[in-house]
Parts: structure tokens; C-alpha cells; sequence
């Protein structure tokens, strides 16, 4: 489950670099319906599917939400480096 949880992260913070926060409710339920599958596939009970969803799910939003910082300070540093060149002028 913790390599599960941690692909869920790095997941997550993907989704976070590249798309806007809508993309999460698809990702969100395909997380759900594949450990859902899994879980029904594999004989367990609602008991042990529902947290490892929960888990699973929260871990994406949480990746997210890192991806989505990332490429907020990221776009801040280059927001930041084009003004000061504008300020001061190019190097030529």
C-alpha cells in the first residue's frame, strides 16, 4: 500500500504540473473504480477497499496540490527573471 500511496503522489503532483484542478474528479474516480476492482477482485471486504480509496484519493489531491505549488514558484522565478531583464536591459 505505501508503494501505492506514493504513486499516487508523484501522480498527483503530474497532474499538478501540467493541468488545473478539474482534471483531479476524473483522476479522483478512476483511482476509485481501479481500487474498487482491485479490491473485489482480490475477495475484500467494503472495510478494507473504502480506507485504501480514501488514502489513495487523498494522496493524489495532496500530490496535486504539491505540483500545483511547484509550478506556481516556478512561474513566480521566471515571472521575476523577465522583469528584471526588462528593468535593466538585455546583456547585449
Amino acid at each position: 500500500m505505501v508503494m501505492l500511496t506514493i504513486a499516487s503522489l508523484l501522480v498527483g503532483a503530474m497532474l499538478g504540473q501540467h493541468f488545473k484542478a478539474l482534471v483531479l474528479v476524473p483522476a479522483s474516480a478512476l483511482a476509485a473504480l481501479a481500487l474498487a476492482g482491485a479490491g473485489v477482485a482480490n475477495d475484500q471486504s467494503v472495510w478494507s477497499i473504502g480506507p485504501t480509496i480514501v488514502l489513495i484519493v487523498t494522496a493524489l489531491q495532496m500530490g496535486y496540490l504539491g505540483g500545483a505549488a511547484g509550478r506556481f514558484f516556478a512561474g513566480a522565478q521566471s515571472r521575476t527573471s523577465r522583469a528584471s531583464t526588462a528593468v535593466h536591459g538585455s546583456a547585449r
